[in-house]
C-alpha cells in the first residue's frame, strides 16, 4: 500500500486475528477463548509461548500514513460466533468510510473477513520475486480483476490484481511481478483488508476493536490502541534501547513536545487497558488479574511484593524517579471504570489553561466508561512531584472490582545510580506481570 497522503511517512502494520488460550491470573485462571491481534511478524511466538499472548499496542507520529492490513486466523465454531468473521473498526483517524471503517452499514464496502485457512488457497509451487504466475490447490473462486493477497499471515504479504486464470493448470496471472519469496503452502486468497489511517492532528491514544464480535469479543483480547505520537518520535525497548514496533511499554524519544510546558521531550509511556466482563476474572488489567483470594491473608502483606506471592501478575511499569511517565488508557467494557494510581496524581485535561493561566485540576481517580480515553500525564513525574522512589500501586477503585481485579504495580520507581547515557537505559523493565499492579519507581 502506497502512502495516501503526499510526502507523509508511511508505516506499515500487517496484522492477524489468532485465537489463543489467555492466562490472566498467576494462579492459572485461563480464558480458553482468548482472540488478540497480532503482528504477523509476532504471531508464531505468541502462539509458541503464552507469555507473549498480550493486547496490540502500536504507534504512529502526527502526520504519517498508516498501511493496516489485516488477515484473521480465528476459528468456526463456539456459542458466540460459530461463522467466524472479523475486522477493525477505528475511532478518531481520518479513513475512508465506505472502506476502511470496519463497520458495514448501508453502501460500505464488505469490510470483514473470514479465516483464510478455511476457505482460501495455498501455494503447489514456490515464488520468487519477479513472478507473476501463481501455481495454487484450486482456483474456482477467483475471477479476472480480483485483487489477491500473496502470503496471508505473514509479515511478506503482497497484494496483487488478477488478470486472467488457468482452470486446468490451476495458476492465475497477476498484473505485477512479486515482489518477495513466498513458499509452497503459503497462503493466497481474498479473505484480507486494508485500511489507512491517518492521524492528521494530536489524537494521543486511539481505540481499535473488532466490530463483528463486539458485545464478547473485547474482553477475550479483540482490542488494540493505536497511539499517536508528536512528529519525528522513535519507540524504544526500555531495556535494550532497540526500537519497536509494538508494545504496551515503551520510552517514546522525541525532540518535539507532547504537550508544551508539561512533556517537552522524551518520556515513558505504559498503555493500559481496563477491561471488564470478562471470564473466568470479570475485571482485568492489560487481560491480567490479582485477585485477593490469591494474595496473603496477612493484611500487611496483601498488597506487598514481599508476600509469598511476590510481585503480582499485572504488568509492572518501572522508571527512575522523576522520569516523565505518560499512561494511555481505555476503558474496554459495557459499565464504568475507575483507575486509581497511588502516590500520585494527574489531569482530566492535561493540555487544558484557561485565560488566567489556570490549569487543569490535578485528581488521583480516572472515572471513566465504554471506550473512553484518556492521555494521564503524571504530576511531577515517576514518584510523583518529591521524587519519592518505592513500589506504587495502581487498581480500579470500584470496590465491586477491586478484590476481583487486585492491584498492579504502578511505576516502581528507582533512585538513579548515576546519569544513564540515554533514556532507555535509565527505564527498568520487566515482562513479569501481576494483577496487583504495581508502579515501580526507583531512584
Amino acid at each position: 500500500m502506497r502512502s495516501v497522503r503526499s510526502g507523509a511517512a508511511l508505516q506499515t502494520f500487517n496484522i492477524v486475528g489468532i485465537g489463543v488460550p489467555i492466562q490472566i491470573t498467576k494462579a492459572g485462571q485461563t480464558d480458553l477463548g482468548g482472540a488478540l491481534f497480532a503482528l504477523a511478524e509476532d504471531k508464531d511466538n505468541m502462539y509458541a509461548d503464552m507469555d507473549l499472548r498480550e493486547l496490540l499496542a502500536i504507534r504512529g507520529n502526527i502526520g504519517d500514513c498508516l498501511a493496516v492490513t489485516y488477515v484473521s486466523e480465528l476459528t468456526d465454531g463456539g456459542n458466540e460466533v460459530p461463522f467466524s468473521k472479523s475486522n477493525i473498526h477505528i475511532h478518531h483517524v481520518q479513513f475512508d468510510t465506505q472502506a476502511s471503517d470496519g463497520v458495514i452499514s448501508g453502501f460500505s464496502f464488505e469490510q470483514s473477513v473470514r479465516p483464510y485457512k478455511i476457505v482460501d488457497p495455498q501455494l503447489t509451487d514456490a515464488v520468487n520475486p519477479g513472478d507473476t504466475v501463481l501455481a495454487l490447490t484450486n482456483v474456482t473462486k477467483f475471477q479476472p480483476g480480483v485483487w489477491i493477497g500473496i502470503g496471508l499471515g505473514t509479515d511478506g504479504i503482497e497484494i496483487r490484481q488478477i488478470t486472467s486464470i488457468n482452470t486446468l493448470a490451476s495458476t492465475v496471472t497477476i498484473s505485477q511481478p512479486v515482489n518477495n519469496s513466498h513458499s509452497i503452502n503459503e497462503w493466497a486468497g481474498t479473505e484480507f483488508v486494508q485500511y489507512p489511517w491517518l492521524p492528521h492532528v494530536e489524537l494521543d491514544n486511539v481505540f481499535f476493536h473488532d466490530h463483528v464480535n463486539g458485545v464478547h469479543g473485547w474482553s477475550h483480547g479483540m482490542v488494540g490502541q493505536l497511539v499517536i505520537e508528536p512528529e519525528g518520535s522513535t519507540y524504544h525497548d526500555p531495556v535494550t534501547g532497540a526500537q519497536i514496533k509494538s508494545g504496551a511499554i515503551a520510552d517514546i524519544h522525541t525532540n518535539n513536545p507532547l504537550i508544551p510546558g508539561v512533556i517537552d521531550g522524551s518520556f515513558r509511556e505504559f498503555v493500559l487497558w481496563t477491561i471488564n466482563d470478562h471470564t473466568p476474572v470479570e475485571a482485568t488489567l492489560n487481560l491480567r488479574a490479582e485477585p485477593w483470594a490469591d494474595r496473603s491473608l496477612d493484611p500487611a502483606l496483601r498488597f506487598s511484593s514481599n508476600s509469598p506471592q511476590g510481585d503480582p501478575f499485572t504488568p509492572i511499569f518501572r522508571a527512575y524517579a522523576g522520569d516523565p511517565v505518560v499512561i494511555r488508557n481505555i476503558n474496554v467494557g459495557q459499565g464504568t471504570n475507575v483507575l486509581r494510581i497511588e502516590g500520585h496524581r494527574t489531569f482530566w485535561e492535561p493540555r487544558f489553561t484557561n485565560a488566567l493561566g489556570i490549569s487543569s485540576s490535578p485528581i488521583d481517580a480516572i472515572h471513566s466508561t465504554v471506550s473512553e480515553k484518556y492521555t494521564l500525564v503524571l504530576e511531577g513525574g515517576a514518584g510523583g512531584p518529591n521524587h519519592i522512589p518505592g513500589d506504587y500501586i495502581y487498581h480500579d477503585g470500584e470496590n465491586r472490582r477491586f478484590p476481583k481485579r487486585g492491584m498492579g504495580h504502578s511505576p516502581r520507581a528507582t533512585q538513579r545510580g548515576g546519569e544513564p547515557p540515554a533514556i532507555t537505559r535509565s527505564w527498568q523493565y520487566s515482562r513479569s506481570k501481576s494483577d496487583l499492579p504495581h508502579w515501580r519507581a526507583a531512584p
